[in-house]
């Protein structure tokens, strides 16, 4: 849909068999499982922390293992944290939030 869209302006050519392989879907289902399914801020922030977490693997050198490393993390996020790893810190931030502003 509009996902396959941006991308192909992004990627300015589109092979469906190479583009779209199962690596991006289990990337996408990485990405909104760290942040929490629940809400769309949580899914923005698994995003964030997932691209941070493959560039910074990339620069120490552990591209090889970049895969293994996601999808050991998949299945701990699915195993002990079922609405992602980072819900507990945006409700900590929303708390504080609320307290700074008097509501």
């Amino acid at each position: 849909g509009i996902a396959g869209s941006c991308y192909a302006l992004f990627a300015t050519a589109v092979n469906p068999t190479g583009n779209f392989g199962s690596v991006i879907s289990f990337y996408a289902i990485l990405m909104a499982s760290l942040g929490g399914l629940t809400t769309i801020r949580g899914s923005a922030l698994g995003a964030f922390f997932f691209i941070f977490l493959e560039y910074s693997l990339i620069i120490a050198g552990a591209e090889i293992y970049v895969n293994l490393i996601f999808a050991l993390i998949l299945i701990l996020v699915v195993r002990f944290s079922e609405h992602g790893i980072l819900k507990p810190i945006l409700e900590r931030v929303k708390d504080l939030w609320d307290l700074l502003l008097g509501r």
